[in-house]
């Protein structure tokens, strides 16, 4: 009988306890929102870190409802994206250059880059149009992205709009800090769409800047970048 009753404080206990971990964990999300939403990003600081860089695609991430945040699957699209694309943005409007990521080791030993930096040959004669125009929203306090017409490139859909994730972003001002830096350079877009399975679907675009270290004078070679 005193097994039996120990056993009911218990269970009792253990639905208490269930209790608070699930309140603490609904506790933690909301905090991570207000957090969002509290921190502040000034235009005129961002915006030239972001405007005079070329970037790099890092990862696409998928979240359905409020599940975990998860890298999309591979394949070949999805790599050449992350290799051989790269995003400007200029007056207003996203544009991409292509190239490639090299595969070789002998770039970054000739220019004593870290064996984690990632070269490019790309070539920036010519900036392509994305579909996408960008501006910032005084009442989001961030930028934003929008989708003016449906592109191919990332398969973004007309009419999408993404905000700059403002607790992820982290800016340097040139290569030297980029560089001597542990922490990445990073900018994150957040969109969110609606699916008929699905429910709420959101998309965490993240970038990474592409440093320029040798320019040529010809017009139609390509120039090469770094990635820290």
């Amino acid at each position: 009988m005193k097994n039996f009753y120990n056993m009911k404080i218990l269970t009792r206990y253990y639905w208490v306890i269930m209790l608070l971990v699930v309140n603490f964990a609904c506790t933690e999300k909301e905090l991570a929102k207000e957090e969002e939403q509290d921190i502040v990003i000034k235009k005129d600081e961002v915006m030239p870190l972001i405007e005079n860089k070329t970037w790099g695609l890092t990862k696409i991430e998928k979240q359905i409802g409020t599940g975990t945040r998860s890298e999309l699957p591979a394949s070949p699209e999805y790599t050449a994206y992350k290799t051989q694309c790269s995003f400007t943005y200029s007056s207003g409007y996203v544009g991409f250059y292509s190239g490639n990521e090299s595969t070789s080791d002998t770039e970054k030993q000739k220019n004593n880059f870290p064996s984690y930096a990632r070269t490019f040959s790309i070539f920036t004669r010519i900036s392509l149009p994305v579909g996408l125009d960008y501006s910032w929203d005084d009442t989001a306090g961030t930028m934003v992205t929008h989708c003016y017409d449906g592109t191919k490139i990332l398969k973004i859909p007309l009419d999408q709009t993404a905000y700059l994730e403002k607790g992820t972003l982290v800016l340097y001002k040139d290569m030297a800090a980029a560089q001597a830096s542990k922490i990445p350079e990073n900018i994150t877009l957040v969109s969110q769409e609606k699916d008929a399975t699905l429910g709420a679907v959101t998309y965490y675009y993240s970038f990474r800047p592409l440093y320029p270290y040798k320019l040529h004078t010809t017009q139609w070679e390509n120039d090469s970048f770094v990635m820290f």
